[in-house]
């Protein structure tokens, strides 16, 4: 079983390098003083079943997913939060739990002309067994930027209807997609400036306008086909946010709050984390997020430490579904005389966009920790995104 799903991994992996089509733009050209994102998904989870007269299972779970990003010279923030519901079944009545977890980061550029920055980080967790919300900081500094570069990827998928329907001649210059994808970006600017119910007319008026200085319009403007695309893709189609450049911080973590009353907050570590992302073409992600700590006490600094490393693969199959593959390896050694401790955990999904912002998600959780064998856990989850 593992063996036929990485080999169905690697030739996901190959497709997107198989089919490429010809681009006029890089995601390396978009520089843009302010980047922004913002989302907000809910999971639903219900299974139930049922064999003579006797209910088997009744369990049902609700997730929810929050992020926010906003990155500039000099300043940056991002904010990411999860928490879930859940209820089980059990042999005598229902169990619940519930766990909620956040992270919140601030950077401060010291010049706006170069990648050095100052960061101080916050994080909080809590779940139905602890005490109390446990608090950690982190306190350090880094180099690297990170550009959402979202908004030129819907204008290569305008550009990539624009030409197959025939409203563009052929595929756009890169100047043209560069301002295409800054007007994209300044949706909420022409909202504010317009009023909601008629700043449509103004920013479409304003893609229209490039395209014809482009030269490259077939007529005299988009036509009902072109607009009809447009809305399309800014507006109907569920696209992935992407992300390009890294970051990586070295610090101090410090422990605040610890979730059970009576234990002693861990010894401060030395800490560093690495965030990197690229789409490879447009129709495709990759990104990797890497931490690790060793407590800064004589004889444990560096003979014990907690390492973690997520690698994400997101390819568009088509405008409808998607596939994402996410690979989580942990080693922890907890003191300096502990055995070293591994988990992995490989959850390749699909994603199918059923309705605007709707989508059901299958999923593949092949998972081992330790010296346990690994296991296999087969999911269908709802998802809505509300912004």
């Amino acid at each position: 079983m593992l063996r036929r799903t990485l080999w169905s991994l690697a030739l996901l992996a190959w497709l997107p390098l198989s089919a490429a089509l010809a681009q006029n733009v890089s995601v390396r050209d978009y520089r843009v003083p302010v980047s922004r994102a913002q989302s907000l998904y809910l999971d639903f989870d219900y299974g139930y079943e049922r064999e003579d007269g006797s209910t088997l299972s009744n369990d049902a779970l609700v997730g929810v997913t929050y992020d926010r990003f906003y990155e500039s010279l000099p300043f940056a923030y991002s904010l990411d939060v999860l928490g879930a519901w859940s209820r089980t079944l059990g042999p005598k009545d229902y169990l619940y739990a519930y766990n909620s977890d956040a992270v919140g980061r601030v950077k401060k550029y010291v010049w706006k002309d170069r990648d050095l920055f100052g960061s101080v980080a916050l994080h909080g967790a809590f779940q139905r067994t602890d005490d109390r919300p446990a608090y950690d900081t982190t306190v350090g500094i880094g180099w690297g930027r990170f550009i959402n570069a979202t908004s030129l990827r819907k204008a290569v998928r305008i550009d990539d209807f624009f030409v197959s329907e025939g409203v563009t001649t052929d595929r756009l210059p890169r100047q043209t997609m560069l301002r295409i994808a800054s007007i994209i970006e300044r949706e909420p600017e022409y909202r504010q400036r317009y009023g909601a119910d008629t700043y449509k007319k103004y920013w479409y008026e304003d893609v229209e306008e490039n395209v014809q200085r482009s030269g490259l319009l077939e007529g005299k403007s988009l036509g009902a086909a072109g607009v009809l695309r447009m809305e399309e893709v800014l507006f109907q189609e569920n696209i992935a946010d992407r992300y390009y450049g890294y970051d990586a911080t070295l610090g101090i973590k410090y422990d605040l709050q610890t979730a059970k009353k009576g234990v002693k907050r861990s010894e401060p570590a030395a800490d560093l984390s690495v965030r990197y992302a690229r789409p490879i073409r447009w129709d495709t992600q990759v990104g990797e997020r890497l931490r690790v700590n060793s407590p800064m006490k004589s004889g444990e600094f560096g003979r014990a430490f907690d390492f973690s490393s997520t690698t994400s693969y997101l390819y568009e199959l088509t405008n409808r579904v998607d596939f994402r593959a996410d690979y989580l390896l942990g080693i922890a050694k907890e003191t300096a005389d502990a055995d070293l401790r591994f988990a992995h955990t490989l959850t390749p999904t699909f994603l199918f966009y059923i309705e605007n912002e709707v989508r059901l998600l299958a999923t593949v959780r092949v998972l081992k920790v330790a010296q346990d064998p690994w296991t296999h856990e087969y999911k269908l989850t709802l998802t809505y995104k509300a912004f």
